[in-house]
């Protein structure tokens, strides 16, 4: 069976990276609006050093990952035909290099 060509767009473990960054944060988020809200009136959520940078940044964070997130998913779009014709053209190469008792 021939082996196809395969290309690793760079992008692609940037949008893995990022997208787990951005599940983390929200899921943390979440966890910190529902200890507030779930708080007595009268006593304040207490939480982890995490809690409390979400509870002054958070918005602003999830904002950030988000916009990473578009920036490197266009990104991926835009640069997937050239890591596919790079991957095929260095195929071809490796191919044209073989004898022809190889093949």
């Amino acid at each position: 069976m021939p082996h196809k060509p395969s290309a690793i767009n760079p992008f692609y473990a940037l949008l893995v990276v990022l997208g787990i960054a951005f599940a983390l944060t929200a899921c943390a988020y979440s966890v910190m609006t529902l200890r507030a809200v779930r708080a007595p009136a009268n006593e304040e959520a207490s939480g982890g050093a995490l809690l409390e940078f979400l509870d002054k940044h958070g918005a602003q964070l999830m904002a950030a990952e988000l916009a990473l997130l578009a920036v490197a998913s266009v990104g991926a779009i835009a640069t997937d035909r050239y890591w596919m014709r790079r991957a095929y053209d260095e195929h071809q190469a490796k191919k044209s290099q073989q004898t022809p008792s190889e093949r």
